[in-house]
């Protein structure tokens, strides 16, 4: 085809960076058509980055080349055999605005609008062929630019939206796309993509740096603003930035994952051991599927706590197992000599959780799950040595918490009985263990609760 049908953006600035008439811009618009033979094509600069105001400048510009001749290969590819036909020599004035308000109205109608046309022609005193041509010009300036940008892409969002996502190759890693939370082409997308561009370049996984053709086209200056609110979330703990990280990702407009990187904190992020727990639940769930494993949310799985607890400048001993609370006094004062005192139970802890993690992800029945069910027992009873050895047994609750301490976890994806005497409220029983097969029942009399 000897014409593109499109325009295109180029630099165009002129010795005080400006462009042809003055106008203050970086890139604009200009109308480009391949050579055909001597003195044919067209390489117009339309002074405008406006694409509106492109089509409206571009249709006169395109009439005058076609009646003379020097887009005559286009115009066949797309007018019918014998509608193209030589204007009149004598033409009358003609209002191109109306023209092209008209034209980009029927752009947006039904493909089949032969008969608005004819009539839009006669008011407009312009021949059918020439304006039928001006709207498919204007579709196919219309079908380009709903396209992503160069180097982004279209992605679907929640509400039935699309949203643009960055899509640019890294050094050595996987390439970098971030959803950018905007359909903003113009103004919004690139400018979430040049701060993108810039954390790659300063960590130099950028190919090229700003040689990069990405940088080329959005490549500028970054806000001191932003880059003060970067530097002070980078040199933030973990625990205290991800307090921030929602707020900052609202207010540049990014996913919060996106903030995690510009600011250094994906391995902390991957770190967080309730991340982590959650991360790990939704994968037992989806090999769930093919791979029938326990569920279980037992004390067992819980979080390991410090195990201390001070009233009155004196330090107690604190451990939960179910719904029982133990809490017996250790008879020291100073912090540094009670936490050497619970350490051995907190590392006895760790090892029960670390057992019954290796359990739940075994098959039910399988020879493995079985022995890892033997070696959680015998970390259970290496706890309960460990708490015997700082002086638990003098807690109200001793007794329940060694029988709590030879039961395996509960599969709650099996059912089956399971009874205990609840030493709280009944609602806590609920709360602890939730039910998937079968029923709570409590009663309140002897204020103990069982699983049918």
């Amino acid at each position: 085809m000897c014409w593109k049908g499109l325009f295109q953006r180029r630099l165009a600035l002129g010795p005080r960076a400006h462009v042809e008439g003055g106008t203050s811009s970086e890139r604009v618009l200009f109308l480009f058509g391949r050579r055909e033979g001597r003195g044919g094509g067209l390489c117009i600069c339309l002074n405008t980055e406006d694409e509106e105001k492109g089509i409206e400048r571009a249709l006169p510009i395109v009439a005058e080349a076609v009646a003379a001749g020097r887009l005559g290969g286009w115009a066949r590819d797309r007018c019918e055999a014998g509608k193209v036909e030589t204007p009149r020599t004598e033409k009358p004035r003609i209002d191109w605005t109306k023209v092209a308000a008209e034209v980009r109205r029927l752009a947006v109608a039904a493909t089949d609008c032969e008969l608005e046309i004819v009539a839009s022609a006669r008011r407009l005193r312009q021949a059918p062929w020439l304006l039928d041509l001006f709207v498919k010009f204007a579709r196919e300036q219309r079908a380009r630019w709903e396209r992503a940008p160069q180097f982004m892409r279209w992605v679907s969002a929640p509400g039935h939206k699309r949203v643009l996502e960055s899509r640019v190759e890294l050094d050595g890693r996987s390439p970098l796309t971030r959803r950018l939370n905007t359909d903003d082409r113009k103004v919004e997308g690139p400018r979430r993509l040049r701060l993108l561009l810039w954390h790659a370049i300063t960590k130099g996984q950028l190919p090229g740096g700003l040689k990069h053709e990405a940088w080329h086209l959005y490549g500028g200056k970054i806000p001191e603003e932003t880059k003060r609110l970067l530097r002070r979330l980078r040199a933030l703990p973990w625990g205290q930035y991800k307090l921030h990280r929602e707020p900052a990702a609202e207010y540049l407009g990014y996913h919060a994952s996106t903030i995690d990187w510009l600011t250094d904190h994906e391995e902390d992020r991957q770190q967080d051991p309730v991340r982590r727990s959650r991360c790990d639940a939704t994968l037992r769930s989806y090999h769930r599927k093919t791979k029938p494993t326990p569920i279980s949310r037992s004390w067992q799985f819980s979080r390991v706590g410090g195990m201390l607890h001070k009233h009155k400048h004196n330090f107690y001993g604190r451990v939960t197992i179910e719904h029982f609370i133990l809490e017996w006094p250790l008879g020291l004062k100073d912090r540094a000599q009670a936490e050497a005192r619970v350490k051995p139970a907190i590392n006895a802890r760790t090892r029960v959780g670390k057992a019954a993690r290796v359990w739940r992800a075994c098959v039910v029945g399988s020879p493995e799950a079985k022995t890892a069910l033997v070696a959680l027992l015998v970390e259970q009873r290496q706890f309960r040595d460990a708490l015997l050895a700082i002086g638990a047994k003098r807690s109200k609750g001793w007794v329940e918490i060694v029988k709590a301490l030879k039961k395996p976890p509960l599969n709650e994806a099996s059912g089956g009985a399971w009874r205990d005497v609840c030493a709280g409220s009944l609602s806590c029983c609920r709360r602890v263990l939730s039910v998937r097969h079968g029923q709570w029942k409590c009663c309140s009399k002897r204020r103990a609760c069982y699983f049918a």
